[in-house]
């Protein structure tokens, strides 16, 4: 059974750091986000989980939803730009949620990318 659920947050004074936002566009999309998360959010957090062989430690994260934002996304805290385009920001999503996957995991991945820089990189 499928979950993690992901809270997607508007909030006003986060929002109002990166300038001004309409609040009526962020709350459209967060509602489209919240449908697309419904529908195929189980089959990539599940392919995720299992090619790495790892699981996400929570159940259900908070991710803030921004429109006047210089990147289209951070992972602490999860925060993804509301741009209009529900599948782009869905991507984003995803994608940070790997990073997240990696943080709680650091004891796991960090040898592994200690040695992709070592032998791959940085060969001597």
């Amino acid at each position: 059974m499928f979950n993690m659920e992901i809270n997607f947050i508007i909030s006003r004074p986060y929002n109002g750091l990166f300038g001004d936002f309409d609040r009526s566009v962020i709350e459209k999309e967060k509602d489209s986000l919240l449908e697309l998360w419904s529908k195929d959010g189980e089959k990539f957090i599940s392919f995720i989980e299992k090619e790495t062989t790892k699981k996400f430690k929570k159940n259900v994260y908070d991710c803030y939803l921004v429109q006047n934002f210089l990147r289209k996304g951070i992972s602490a805290p999860l925060t993804i730009k509301v741009f209009g385009k529900t599948k782009g920001e869905f991507i984003t999503l995803i994608h940070e949620l790997l990073h997240v996957l990696f943080v709680e995991n650091r004891d796991f991945f960090t040898p592994i990318f200690k040695d992709l820089i070592i032998k791959r990189v940085c060969p001597e």
